[in-house]
């Protein structure tokens, strides 16, 4: 115990204290007054602090005398900032240290350094107040900080997996780019990272902790390195969505050459070099080769075989010399580079051997030769031997189907990059290993193709909010196997406690934590037991499973639930095994247990049983002498009864001869009347034949309906197959605007921007802001309108004035630049028009024609206008000189989550949602939505609408 002038010693036995030091000032040993907090280390040296901040640390093997040693550790003279509250030493030696106002400052013995943990708002995992009151190590190494009104926080060693590196607003040292992606690694231990924020690209010298910013340079525009083969040490090269190739000098960060790619604009997304001083570009304009000999450049003939266009490719990488592979959003393509010869390979609907999607994002050449396929259904394994595929997917390990990055580490384990995290697979035992923003990742989403391995092994992966970097085999993991105990008992719910009762006998003996065996009786059928791990580094991915021994013979994995309820338990006597695993998947296979006796009711019960057996005894012997009674009475007039039938037998024997002659005369009646069954039989045989033919018929008509039947299944499979790839997918939908809305936003307080500059900036944020709410909105009315919630309102309206409303609201539409050479008007008759139908909902279906129209007519007329069909029918349209419409997809652009995307054609920002939400609301108010189109003619878009009383 400390005091301001004293160190004592407390005798628990006794309850006796002693001074452990004397305090009286001696030459270069005097113990250090004012004492605000002191510990023994693993060495048994004492350190100690005051309350001006000053540390010292003592030798103790005479206690009155300590010895000051602080010149071992180089304190001499050390002081912190502000006063400290406590020391501990952590289980790798270190010296941690709170203080009032200045947060921990960690001392490493081994150097003599101290690291300072300061609250910084902007990051989500730091210390949360910085006046801090208390330290304690629990036995499993966590270390628990306990702040001066701001709660308490922990640590421990395995919650810091992966080294973070992100944009940190007001820090120097931090990178400005916020969403990675791209990531490379140089000779000189420097990061190479580019993508959105503040800046485009940094270069993270990691020796000195410095950044540097490429903002200002041409190569701001590149999102793909390379470094050379033939001289990795001075040369790397870069491309983007320029369609350039810069060589770059490593050593003064200088373009030496700049190459242009293709005269049309593009973009690239991988770069790779083959043994003979060439590199392997994908591109938007499909796969590009280049000497870096001679310069030249020759594109290598990849097509949609449809379209006649370059296929945009995502990735390329080398399955030998002679062959290249190619990821792509039409499925994977091999390219033989001597013969020219292309193999592609597509997903094939209901099989499962076939690629497992045609979005591809990332490609992996495994040590064992196998390729590894990253698409957004899963990964598909191609196995070149036996060309055929395997596949992962959520239903076996993966968290995510949406596979973004892959990557394989020096123990050819497999690292995947993931909307939901990042995933290790152990390829020989399918083994799965989860992480995600918990353990340290710079978020759970992940950008497509993000990844780099480094020449030492260490792996790289970027996200939208920085990227992480680590060695696979010096990830830390919490080694602690967690305590397990029962911690709740409930009957019907209800939790038991010592006070509860059953006749007057107590339920628990004991808490339940402590309880080793339950009596229950058979009534009590509902029976809830809650547990818990006691690790409390990130408990809510602690695991749990159990075994009810008596009716269980294997245990169930109740994954990260941590209670069960049992009903309806046959009495008898069962034991509850409770087993745990800690935040790192590390099992306590021992656990808990608990024995449970379930008590029978009164009439299985041993006395009962013993009763009621004698009475059934007497009962069936008192049933067999009245039935022996019963029965000789039975014989006596029986017998009377033979004697009396055996005289009237005897008389109707005569009346018997009579009779058979009688018989015979009839035999021969019934040999004609065979006859004439035989010839009805012959008619029965017939119809049979005739039936059986109209049975062959009826079992074909079945065999058709069955096939209608799986037809229609087949269909429904693949309607929910599109709709969770439409989901998986919306995510990226929703990202482009918004990445676009932050990476402008972070742009307008750039001081070296100009102001027309940022008024542009201001036009995208707006543009891309009303597209976002556009796909919100369409969102929410599709899943108001398939969940039947979506009402409409029927009021009387005029379309002579409802019309020229909407008209005006793409008046500014029309008058755009690049809508100059379209004229837009409207027809309306003169006579009024009256209907009674739910006028916003009108507007909504004009107002998604009239985009349409506008999005896909570069020239010509849009015109919007309405004809009275029939007495009771009024016909509303939207026609236009655009684009046009195949007859091939006139049915599927009204479907759901169907969105028409060709290869070489212009693609137009969208969800595939509004023609269907035209289509079900026109059903809605009582019509139907029909289009007439021609491709290269344009669209003429209608609807009916009836009139209503």
């Amino acid at each position: 115990m400390a005091t301001d002038r004293e160190l004592y010693q407390i005798n628990t036995s006794t309850f006796t204290i002693t001074p452990s030091f004397n305090s009286t000032p001696k030459p270069n040993n005097s113990f250090s007054l004012q004492l605000s907090a002191f510990c023994f280390d693993r060495q048994g040296l004492l350190w100690t602090a005051n309350k001006k901040g000053e540390i010292n640390v003592y030798t103790i093997e005479d206690s009155s005398h300590p010895q000051l040693i602080n010149d071992r550790f180089d304190l001499t003279d050390t002081k912190l900032a502000s006063p400290i509250t406590d020391i501990c030493e952590d289980d790798n030696g270190n010296l941690w240290m709170t203080t009032q106002w200045t947060g921990v400052s960690i001392f490493s013995k081994n150097d003599g350094t101290f690291k300072t943990y300061l609250n910084n708002p902007d990051i989500d995992h730091s210390i949360s107040w910085n006046n801090i009151l208390s330290l304690f190590k629990s036995k499993c190494g966590t270390m628990w900080i306990g702040t001066y009104g701001a709660g308490t926080d922990y640590w421990h060693p395995s919650m810091q997996k992966f080294n973070l590196f992100q944009y940190q607003k007001g820090r120097q040292d931090g990178i400005s780019v916020q969403s990675v992606n791209a990531i490379i690694t140089d000779h000189q231990n420097r990061i190479w990272v580019a993508g959105f924020g503040k800046s485009n690209m940094d270069v993270i010298n990691r020796n000195n902790n410095t950044v540097i910013s490429l903002h200002h340079t041409p190569l701001k525009y590149a999102t793909v390195f390379h470094r050379d083969q033939t001289y990795p040490d001075s040369i790397m090269w870069l491309s983007g969505n320029t369609h350039q190739l810069f060589k770059l000098d490593l050593t003064n960060l200088e373009i030496i050459q700049t190459y242009r790619l293709t005269q049309k604009p593009g973009s690239v997304s991988k770069i790779i070099e083959d043994d003979h001083n060439n590199l392997w570009i994908a591109s938007s304009k499909g796969l590009i080769e280049f000497s870096k000999t001679t310069g030249a450049i020759t594109v290598h003939n990849i097509e949609n075989t449809t379209t006649k266009t370059p296929v945009p490719l995502f990735d390329i990488i080398f399955e030998s010399p002679e062959k290249i592979w190619a990821a792509s959003r039409n499925g994977l393509y091999g390219l033989n580079i001597i013969t020219g010869e292309i193999n592609h390979f597509t997903h094939i609907p209901n099989d499962s051997t076939s690629l497992s999607s045609n979005h591809v994002f990332d490609l992996l050449r495994h040590d064992d030769g196998n390729i590894w396929i990253g698409t957004d259904n899963g990964i598909s394994i191609y196995h070149p031997n036996a060309h055929s595929f395997t596949f992962y997917n959520t239903s076996n390990g993966l968290k995510s189907n949406l596979v973004l990055a892959l990557e394989e580490d020096l123990n050819a384990m497999v690292w995947m990059s993931s909307n939901r995290g990042l995933t290790k697979i152990n390829p020989n035992l399918n083994q799965f290993t989860h992480y995600d923003v918990d353990d340290g990742l710079q978020s759970n989403d992940f950008s497509s193709g993000t990844s780099h391995v480094s020449s030492t092994g260490e792996l790289f992966f970027g996200g939208t909010n920085g990227l992480n970097s680590f060695y696979p085999n010096k990830i830390i993991s919490n080694t602690y196997i967690p305590p397990v105990a029962i911690t709740d008992f409930q009957i019907f719910n209800q939790s038991i406690s010592l006070s509860e009762t059953r006749n007057n006998q107590p339920i628990l003996t004991s808490q339940i934590e402590y309880a080793k065996e339950l009596v229950i009786t058979h009534k009590e059928s509902v029976l809830t037991f809650k547990f818990s791990a006691l690790n409390y580094v990130l408990p809510f991915k602690n695991r749990y499973a159990y075994k009810l021994e008596g009716m269980d013979n294997h245990w169930h994995d109740l994954n990260h639930r941590n209670h069960i309820t049992i009903t309806n338990l046959v009495p008898k006597t069962y034991v509850l095994h409770v087993r745990a695993a800690n935040n790192d998947g590390l099992w306590n296979n021992s656990g808990t247990h608990l024995k449970l006796t379930i008590t029978p009711p009164l009439y299985r019960r041993t006395w009962f049983i013993i009763l009621f057996s004698v009475l059934i005894a007497i009962t069936l012997y008192s049933i067999y002498l009245a039935r022996i009674y019963f029965l000789k009475k039975q014989a006596r007039l029986l017998k009377q009864q033979v004697n009396e039938r055996t005289i009237e037998l005897e008389k109707n024997s005569l009346a018997l001869q009579e009779s058979n002659t009688l018989l015979e005369e009839k035999n021969e009646e019934i040999l004609i009347q065979k006859e004439l069954l035989e010839e009805r039989n012959e008619e029965i045989m017939l119809q049979k034949e005739q039936i059986e033919v109209h049975h062959s018929e009826l079992e074909k008509l079945v065999d058709k309906r069955t096939q209608e039947l799986r037809v229609a299944k087949e269909k429904a499979e693949e309607s929910d197959r599109l709709k969770s790839a439409f989901l998986a997918n919306m995510s990226h939908e929703i990202r482009t605007p918004m990445n676009a809305i932050i990476g402008f936003s972070n742009l307008l307080d750039h001081p070296e921007i100009e102001e027309e500059s940022k008024a542009d900036f201001i036009k995208q944020i707006h543009s891309n802001s009303e597209s976002l709410l556009q796909l919100i909105n369409d969102i929410l009315d599709l899943s108001k309108i398939e969940a039947g919630q979506l009402q409409v309102t029927l009021e009387q309206i005029d379309l002579n004035q409802l019309l020229p409303e909407i008209y005006k609201l793409f008046l500014s539409e029309s008058q755009k630049p690049e809508n100059s050479s379209i004229n837009y008007s409207i027809h309306i008759p003169e006579k009024a028009c009256i209907l009674k139908t739910d006028p916003i909902r009108l507007k909504q279906m004009l107002t998604n024609l009239l985009s349409n129209a506008f999005k896909f007519t570069d020239k010509g007329e849009i015109e919007v206008g309405y004809k009275v069909e029939a007495p009771n029918q009024v016909i509303i349209y939207v026609k236009d000189t655009g684009t046009g419409i195949s007859p091939d997809d006139i049915d599927t652009i009204f479907k759901r989550f169907k969105k028409i995307e060709k290869e070489g054609v212009r693609l137009y920002r969208g969800t595939g949602l509004g023609l269907s939400i035209v289509k079900q609301l026109a059903t809605l108010l009582g019509g139907e939505v029909d289009v007439e189109s021609e491709p290269g003619k344009g669209s003429y878009f209608y609807f009916t609408i009836p009139f209503l009383p």
